[in-house]
């Protein structure tokens, strides 16, 4: 029998400027397919600063899939990441998904 509530889940661990931990969860199929945008969108932009509204909103999303439930906005992600750091956060959550999708044991 599939019994879902004995499948341990996997988290990315992310520590953020201030030493709080976030244990960011797999996206679901809305996350997941902006992260593919971005990433189109990134190839097709000259700078990523042009996009820049894009990436803050995407980190924001990708903060709020922490395990304890905690909502981020855009505008405090503004004020606690810069560019690079959204820009990594994006980078390495994109590719702990990639690795769930290619493996999901």
């Amino acid at each position: 029998m599939l019994d879902f509530s004995k499948i341990e889940k996997k988290y990315l661990d992310v520590k953020l400027r201030g030493g709080t931990t976030l244990y960011l969860g797999v996206p679901k199929k809305s996350l997941f397919t902006k992260l593919t945008q971005l990433k189109a969108n990134l190839e097709k932009a000259d700078t990523p600063e042009t996009l820049y509204d894009e990436i803050s909103e995407t980190a924001a999303e990708i903060l709020s899939t922490n395990r304890e439930g905690k909502k981020f906005t855009a505008a405090v992600v503004d004020k606690m990441l810069d560019l690079e750091d959204m820009s990594l956060l994006i980078r390495e959550y994109g590719l702990f998904a990639g690795t769930i999708a290619n493996n999901p044991n």
